[in-house]
């Protein structure tokens, strides 16, 4: 009796059981997965750009400067930017054939930038920007022109300790006519933006 439990015991596995393991391995490893890409999926960030105003620096130059609101509506995943890039670019409504003109502009007053600029989940976060033009840009253009800013970001989604791959943002927010204020005003009009 004994003997006939150590063969059973000391049998090899059949190519059947072999199969049955591999499929349940397979099984639990393809949960793990869409779990794991639930959890971190990437949630819509959007953008809207508002308190556009004109503002004169000391050496005859005007600095264009508004506010850029990201908002991440996610409940589970916070949001980690490595890189921001902003630039406006300006268009003469009255001469179609003069080309666009993109200009730089720079994130002002974001504490520990160099480590990341975090933003948490369900949350907005406002950054003020700022382009700076020369005088005679300036005039050229303030006579009838228009503006879009233009945004591009790498940015990682976050739950807990795990993090997603480095995902690309880019966003283009609607027009703003620099007709609408004049140097000191402030524009509340707010530029929703949209994929690029």
């Amino acid at each position: 009796m004994e003997s006939s439990r150590s063969k059973q015991a000391s049998a090899p596995w059949r190519p059947r059981k072999y199969v049955l393991v591999g499929m349940g391995v397979i099984l639990g490893a393809s949960a793990l997965v869409i779990i794991t890409s639930i959890i971190l999926q990437p949630a819509n960030i959007s953008f809207s750009a508002t308190d556009f105003s004109f503002l004169a620096t000391s050496n005859n130059s005007k600095v264009f400067a508004f506010k850029l609101t990201s908002h991440n509506p996610s409940h589970r995943a916070g949001l980690v930017y490595r890189y921001i890039s902003v630039s406006v670019q300006l268009q003469h409504n009255q001469n179609p054939n003069v080309r666009k003109t993109s200009v730089p502009a720079a994130l002002v007053r974001v504490p520990n930038y160099g480590l990341g600029l975090q933003q948490e989940r369900n949350s907005s976060k406002t950054m003020a920007v700022e382009a700076f033009l020369d005088d005679r840009f300036y005039s050229f253009y303030s006579s009838n022109a228009s503006a879009t800013i233009m945004l591009f970001a790498q940015a990682r989604f976050k739950v807990g300790l795990a993090r997603t791959r480095l995902y690309n943002i880019r966003v283009r927010c609607q027009r703003v006519d620099l007709l609408l204020f004049s140097e000191g005003n402030h524009l509340q009009k707010i530029a929703n933006c949209s994929a690029a």
